[in-house]
């Protein structure tokens, strides 16, 4: 693995020639970026110190990426973003499997401002990370907030809500968003593309594989709450 390092301690591994069109910006120190392949239009802003970048390899990132200090941003292997824009504030985590976002989406683990409880004037929101898995497809201008866990093969439908649990193979509508219906899966072939035929329409009417169809293996399953755990015992980008 190919390993360049600057005067501050921010590190970068993974091959250089690999990452197109790629934007790289360290404001602090001690920061990783780990590329396991190839990326196009990464764009990465280490605003802080001790955080970590890691990107799976494949797919691309049209938008932008800033992370502040201790947090991590994960994108797993062939993820494609249109036009998504990342903040990772509050030391939290946003891990995402691989998905495809539209455009015109926010994701942060904060609220930016701080709300206090009256009576004990103590915080009542601080920072949640977000998980998301393999295969969510999440369409233009939705959001998801601090906090969600959004199960593999799910669909977030256009401009909708989305907070807390959202289950596999189910279709999230609405503000707040509320399901639609269950035991549903999708695939990334386009429609809209301008190649479709009469005749590919009717071949992709029904789909033959069950590639997407996602079952809860418990003996598999990576509970965020057990990851968060984990990573909150870190205090470095190199540890985690």
């Amino acid at each position: 693995m190919l390993k360049t390092i600057d005067e501050k301690g921010n590190i970068i591994y993974g091959d250089l020639s690999l990452q197109k069109n790629l934007k790289l910006e360290f404001k602090g120190c001690n920061n990783i970026v780990f590329f396991a392949g190839s990326s196009l239009n990464a764009n990465i802003v280490f605003q802080g110190n001790n955080a970590l970048f890691f990107h799976g390899g494949g797919g691309w990132m049209n938008g932008e990426v800033i992370i502040l200090f201790n947090g991590l941003c994960y994108v797993g292997k062939n993820a494609s973003f249109n036009g998504v824009y990342i903040r990772v504030y509050e030391g939290k985590n946003l891990i995402f499997g691989d998905v495809m976002f539209s455009w015109g989406i926010w994701l942060s683990p904060s609220d930016h401002h701080l709300i206090f409880d009256g009576n004990t004037h103590k915080r009542v929101n601080f920072g949640k990370s977000i998980y998301i898995g393999d295969h969510v497809w999440c369409s233009q201008e939705a959001a998801i907030l601090k906090g969600s866990f959004v199960a593999s093969g799910s669909i977030l439908g256009a401009k909708s809500i989305n907070a807390g649990k959202k289950f596999s193979n189910a279709i999230y509508a609405g503000n707040p968003s509320k399901l639609i219906k269950e035991n549903h899966f999708w695939s990334r072939e386009d429609p809209v593309d301008g190649s479709w035929t009469k005749e590919k329409i009717l071949e992709l009417s029904i789909m033959s594989k069950n590639d997407f169809i996602f079952n809860f293996e418990k003996d598999k399953f990576l509970d965020p709450s057990l990851i968060e755990a984990e990573l909150e015992k870190f205090e470095t980008a190199a540890q985690n």
